[in-house]
This record gives C-alpha cells, structure tokens and sequence, in this order.
C-alpha cells in the first residue's frame, strides 16, 4: 500500500505465524488470527510487505537465541512496508505514509 491510508483501510484482524513451541520443527509453527494491535504514544503500525528469515530467526525457532520470550510468540527480527497509524507524537505522526 501507498499513500496515506485512512484509519478506516486498517483491517481489525491479521495473520500472523505463532511459536508455539522452541523445538525447531515446523509443526511448531501456527498460523493465527490476531486483533492488529493499536500503536501507543511513540509508536507507529507498520503494514509488512517483506519479511526475510535470517540465520537469527532460525536460531530463535530451537530456542537459541539470547533470551526465550514467553510462548506463543510471533517470531521475526527484520521486516519492511509502509506506516499507516501511528499512536500519537510527533516523530510518530510524521512517519505515517512512509516507507521502512
């Protein structure tokens, strides 16, 4: 998406992939249906267009990679696309529209 989307073009819901388990099986994996969260002051909601599996995603499925985050987890380190809310602040606001 391109431009500067209205806050009505934001969907309530999305797909995520969910850790389930640190065991490094692909079973472990799940795909999800979440509520799409709503940025806080500071922060803005990125729309992900890309997201590359590194060796440090791959790490982090089998549970070796620095600290375990409390299970289920959505996974992923890296990712690109473009800011369509952003939660309030001025930095924040002026991202929205954007590409990173």
């Amino acid at each position: 998406m391109t431009g500067n989307p209205t806050a009505s073009a934001i969907p309530s819901m999305m797909r995520a992939l969910q850790l389930l388990l640190y065991d490094g099986h692909p079973e472990s994996l799940s795909l999800v249906s979440k509520p799409v969260p709503q940025p806080r002051a500071g922060e803005v909601l990125v729309r992900v267009g890309v997201a590359p599996v590194n060796p440090s995603d791959l790490m982090f499925l089998r549970g070796l990679y620095g600290q375990k985050k409390r299970l289920p987890v959505v996974p992923g380190f890296e990712g690109s696309g473009d800011v369509v809310a952003a939660g309030g602040g001025l930095y924040a606001r002026a991202l929205v529209g954007r590409r990173v």
